[in-house]
């Protein structure tokens, strides 16, 4: 038999898939406040200490809301649990896989060698690559430049600038969980607009 302490915030999670599935971008939000401490108390020491300084908790969360956002229509609620399992799993892959990317930078380092002057890279992609790339590049600008300015501000600096959720956050005088839900509103509208 459930217990009924737990009962209520499981429904809860239930309903909020399901409004989420309709396209109500608030309940994402909510979800993403019920979800966020529990995935942050996954997080504590598991990031070795050599790492910490590459990686962020606020990078690998986000990381992590939007992988499930992108993937929501595959999973499926199996009750009580299910949907922190699954957001759990998705995080502690994103992890492996951002330290085995850590770990290889490291060792390639002593392998780079410098362009000589005047040497230009080898482009590996055809002309059609090329010409798919740039044009679906003016898409996302496109759509970008649709969003209102706070959301393309959190945008531009976040994914075309490469900027931290801590240096956009402070640079815009707003708290990292309001950027990271900022983002996901503005990514959802530019996968709207795109489709």
């Amino acid at each position: 038999m459930e217990d009924p302490a737990h009962a209520e915030p499981q429904s809860k999670t239930a309903q909020l898939l399901a409004k989420v599935r309709a396209g109500d971008s608030d309940s994402w939000k909510q979800l993403d406040d019920y979800t966020r401490q529990a995935l942050e108390t996954v997080l504590d020491g598991r990031i070795p200490q050599n790492a910490r300084a590459q990686l962020e908790t606020e990078d690998l969360l986000q990381s992590t809301y939007l992988r499930a956002h992108s993937q929501l229509e595959s999973f499926e609620y199996q009750g009580p649990g299910s949907f922190q399992a699954w957001l759990t799993t998705i995080l502690l892959n994103r992890l492996k896989s951002r330290l085995r990317r850590a770990r290889a930078q490291r060792r390639d380092v002593g392998r780079e060698q410098p362009l000589s002057a005047g040497q230009e890279p080898l482009e590996l992609s055809t002309p059609i690559e090329l010409f798919a790339r740039a044009e679906g590049q003016a898409r996302l600008l496109s759509a970008i430049s649709r969003l209102p300015e706070r959301e393309n501000r959190v945008v531009r600096m976040r994914l075309l600038q490469q900027r931290t959720q801590a240096d956009v956050a402070q640079e815009l005088g707003l708290s990292p969980a309001t950027i990271s839900r900022t983002l996901v509103s503005a990514l959802e509208s530019i996968h709207r607009w795109l489709k």
